[in-house]
């Protein structure tokens, strides 16, 4: 897939509309599907097949960390939940420092 057909996937996805009764299915679903595209994408737009593999590892595993959060939540462990999101987005391996966004041809961690 090129970067073109790539972002009018994600732009047709939004907003995400709920097709489950369970958020957290809608989460898993959007979330796989959202790695299922970036494994999609040519090859060629990343330095290597193995940087490619890099990516889509390590958006697989925030969305896990994100699948534990909100199980969590849920359980009604609430306090426990909120500490590991903030985590998510504070620690050097959370979602902040490795955010994965795109800009023309090529992909960046931020």
């Amino acid at each position: 897939m090129n970067i073109d057909t790539f972002y009018n996937k994600i732009i047709q996805g939004l907003p995400i509309v709920r097709k489950n009764v369970d958020f957290r299915d809608d989460l898993k679903n959007s979330l796989s599907e959202y790695a299922d595209n970036i494994n999609s994408i040519d090859v060629d737009l990343f330095e290597s097949e193995a940087e490619k593999q890099d990516v889509v590892a390590k958006i697989h595993e925030q969305s896990g960390r994100l699948y534990e959060i909100v199980d969590l939540y849920y359980a009604g462990q609430h306090a426990t939940a909120f500490e590991k999101f903030q985590q998510l987005f504070n620690t050097p391996n959370g979602i902040s420092t490795n955010f994965l966004y795109v800009h023309f041809n090529s992909f960046y961690y931020i």
